[in-house]
């Protein structure tokens, strides 16, 4: 097992910001060999820091010295970022953190302390959901667990017990289940899509938030319980993608229908299948025939008659974890030694399909995230393409106020909300008119452009 220290201590810089100064020559990337990365393709979050107590920390976009943001003695176990760049996490110990203060989750009826076992924000930082579990239950298992199941805190922290795991087996499904995680929000807010232990393996449910009613992801046809090993929303939240007995699929919400993204003759067993804007499917694998355990990562486009090995053999019997850009074809893979190693090695996927080790500047790392870009107070450079000036209107989506030309600060005030399928940030420029302001626009290639540059 890796035991790596703190992330590399990096130079001051000529600004002491911990921005890389383009042309100074006094950037990270350029002193660790890594000259061609301009800057990663988001903010990156993950965990690092000793191994005995692991501690959540941040590379914002364009910065190359890393951030820590927690420090509980006791390590943090898990993590979710909201929109607005609000942190929560489950330390080791079982307390939950939310903004820097300390949640206690209610206890059972005996007055167990029930243990967080998984936590995500919802798309626009509305919701926090989480999972409750008293310790050691599991399904059939005989006892008051009212407690237990799906939570939700909003972010004025009012709580809402949202569905309760069902060790009788009773009502919804045949069989017994309790809540565990991962939990993945579909990506208009409505529902949550939780892992479930079940008396036949790993399962999903669907929990829509505002009635509360639950809809399983299996059935004894054609995915039964253990047939696949995670479970999430696809980008266009109409589908949930699955992966696992030597497939990926795509499976429709409503009728559970299946449609193979990847076949079980393409002989790989595929970990963490994921569905991009584009319809490409992506998944890490390995070969399914002899004892060949190295792992890649693929990508899959609609009409291709076989997935495209993107990486070399990155580890031999370990797992990966991995990241794809929101706006370019780029990604953050983490490639672990042993499949219950804690940390393992990142590398930076460019464009032009060129990997990069990320070890000089982050350690070794586990758990990736990406997370916003601006946050509230940050000054912002407006950035446009061909030197259009960016349009400010009176809310998400709204009448027009007023064109920013391009390289104007402004200062982020709030945000971020949805409109007209755009991300918006309150900004106020120097004149004092304030408004709201796209995070992206699209570029002359047909991708997304950042509109909004954190400044130093």
């Amino acid at each position: 097992t890796r035991t790596p220290s703190s992330p590399p201590t990096v130079p001051p810089l000529d600004d002491g910001s911990g921005r890389a100064i383009g042309g100074t020559g006094r950037d990270i990337f350029a002193l660790t060999g890594l000259e061609e990365v301009d800057a990663l393709p988001e903010t990156l979050y993950y965990l690092g820091g000793d191994a005995g107590a692991p501690q959540v920390w941040r590379l914002q976009w364009g910065l190359t010295a890393p951030e820590q943001l927690s420090f509980t003695p006791w390590g943090v176990e898990a993590y979710s970022v909201a929109p607005d760049g609000t942190l929560a996490y489950i330390a080791r110990n079982g307390e939950m953190t939310v903004g820097g203060l300390p949640i206690a989750p209610p206890a059972g009826s005996d007055g167990t302390r029930l243990t967080p076992k998984a936590l995500a924000w919802s798309p626009l930082g509305v919701w926090l959901a989480y999972v409750l579990q008293t310790p050691d239950a599991e399904p059939g298992a005989a006892g008051d667990f009212s407690q237990d199941g799906v939570w939700l805190r909003s972010a004025e922290g009012r709580t809402v017990h949202l569905a309760r795991s069902n060790y009788s087996g009773s009502g919804i499904a045949s069989g017994p289940f309790a809540y565990t995680g991962p939990i993945s929000w579909r990506p208009d807010g409505t529902e949550v899509l939780i892992g479930a232990q079940t008396g036949g393996g790993f399962g999903a449910a669907r929990v829509n938030i505002l009635t509360g009613e639950v809809r399983p992801v299996w059935d004894s046809a054609s995915l039964p319980p253990g047939s696949y090993t995670g479970a999430q929303w696809s980008i266009s939240g109409d589908a949930i993608i699955t992966s696992g007995g030597g497939q990926a699929l795509r499976v429709a919400p409503d009728t559970l229908s299946v449609q193979p993204l990847l076949a079980a003759d393409a002989e790989l067993l595929p970990h963490g299948a994921q569905q991009l804007a584009n319809g490409t499917t992506t998944f890490a694998a390995r070969s399914a025939s002899g004892d060949n355990g190295a792992w890649r990562l693929y990508l899959s486009a609609p009409g291709q008659d076989a997935p495209l090995a993107v990486t070399d053999a990155l580890v031999d019997g370990g797992r990966i974890d991995f990241l794809w850009g929101l706006y370019e074809q780029e990604a953050i893979i983490v490639a672990y030694d042993t499949p219950d190693a804690l940390y393992g090695t990142p590398f930076f996927l460019d464009a032009q399909g060129a990997l990069r080790d990320l070890t000089p500047i982050l350690g070794e790392i586990a758990a990736p995230a990406w997370g916003p870009v601006v946050l509230r107070t940050d000054t912002a450079r407006i950035n446009t393409t061909d030197g259009e000036p960016l349009n400010l209107r009176d809310a998400p989506g709204g009448s027009l106020l007023a064109a920013l030309p391009n390289g104007t600060l402004v200062t982020v005030l709030s945000g971020p909300r949805a409109g007209d399928g755009l991300q918006w940030w309150q900004v106020r420029a120097a004149d004092g008119i304030a408004g709201w302001a796209a995070e992206s626009v699209m570029d002359v290639r047909g991708l997304r452009l950042r509109t909004l540059i954190p400044m130093p």
